[in-house]
């Protein structure tokens, strides 16, 4: 189970099935490692030439990924974004590096352009929910009076204001938690690191996030599937990824805890402050991970008039969501990209 403290807490666990890779060439080999990180597992399949040079690909995406979760947890004291809401509680500016103000402003626009479902920026709101916690099983509601007294405070990521690169907020109800887009953050830092050590054919799998570089050795495409909420070791559907494509998934039926017999998912609404339980299961294909990432995010919460104009705005034509009643719903554009109806994974 996902380390909820992690800074990967974006609930995406609802996750694609990658399917095994045996194709080769004469003179590269396929390297597999899990990686123990951000309190989840990333599974990497690359290939390369020897071992030494897989081995020295894996190490240089390790050190990349300790980096990022000292620096991108929201809930550890000492990491900068931690730094960052410190300074919001405080409301006085922060200097932050060049980079990390990019990434937030990019966040900032993709929050408008989701109308406002995809939020980075209600990290109070997760955690009055009890999801930023490691375990969160024998986690109880919060009290109504105080879900109502924060979403009065409406807080936003849009609330952040810039001179520069100083970040300032007046809003003290704001608290970053970059727990779907910083998965996107972490599969971009991947896929250059694989590509700075000389791989260029790969697999990234972080969660429910899958992202592949180059093309599949001896084969047509890198074949994925999406998860069966029902058996999450058979897939619904199945799929090929081609060079540089990502696929991103958020579910509702893997992270979540019962209170009094009702079902409290970890995917909280902005607007409403309540768990999402209409939707179970969502993806989107994208050759940018960040745009998949928010994009099946955005659509495990939007009601369908919503999703067709974040859809419009975020110019996403690759999308796959399966209601609460489990009712599929299927982009036309996919559905010419599936190859088989189901099938079970071979573990």
């Amino acid at each position: 189970m996902m380390n909820r403290r992690c800074f990967l807490r974006g609930g995406l666990l609802a996750a694609p099935i990658i399917f095994s890779l045996s194709g080769c060439t004469t003179r590269k080999q396929a390297f597999h490692q899990t990686i123990a990180v951000f309190g989840t597992l990333v599974n990497i399949t690359l290939y390369a030439e020897h071992q030494q040079q897989a081995n020295q690909a894996f190490a240089a995406v390790n050190q990349r990924f300790s980096q990022i979760h000292h620096d991108w947890h929201a809930w550890e004291k000492g990491g900068l974004v931690s730094k960052i809401n410190q300074a919001i509680a405080d409301t006085r500016p922060i200097d932050i590096p060049s980079e990390v103000a990019e990434f937030i402003r990019l966040n900032q626009q993709l929050c408008s352009k989701t109308l406002g479902l995809f939020d980075p920026g209600i990290g109070q709101l997760v955690k009055l929910w009890g999801f930023h916690r490691d375990q969160f099983a024998d986690n109880s509601s919060p009290h109504p009076d105080d879900v109502a007294k924060l979403l009065a405070q409406k807080p936003s990521i849009l609330d952040i204001e810039w001179q520069g690169n100083q970040l300032f907020c007046s809003n003290v109800a704001v608290s970053l938690d970059f727990g779907a887009s910083g998965k996107a953050y972490a599969l971009d830092a991947a896929t250059q690191s694989l590509a700075e050590s000389g791989i260029s054919q790969a697999t990234i799998a972080i969660g429910g996030d899958i992202q592949v570089i180059g093309s599949k050795p001896d084969a047509e495409g890198w074949r994925v599937g999406i998860n069966d909420p029902d058996d999450t070791r058979k897939a619904k559907h199945i799929l090929l990824l081609q060079d540089g494509e990502a696929i991103c998934s958020s579910g509702t039926y893997q992270r979540f805890y019962t209170d009094r017999g009702k079902k409290i998912t970890h995917i909280i609404h902005p607007h409403t402050g309540q768990p999402v339980t209409h939707h179970l299961h969502s993806s989107v294909l994208n050759s940018q991970a960040i745009l998949a990432e928010v994009g099946a995010l955005s659509q495990l919460i939007a009601t369908e008039a919503q999703w067709q104009k974040i859809a419009q705005n975020l110019e996403l034509s690759l999308y796959y969501r399966l209601s609460a009643r489990q009712e599929e719903s299927i982009s036309p554009a996919l559905a010419q990209r599936i190859r088989v109806a189901s099938g079970r994974f071979a573990a």
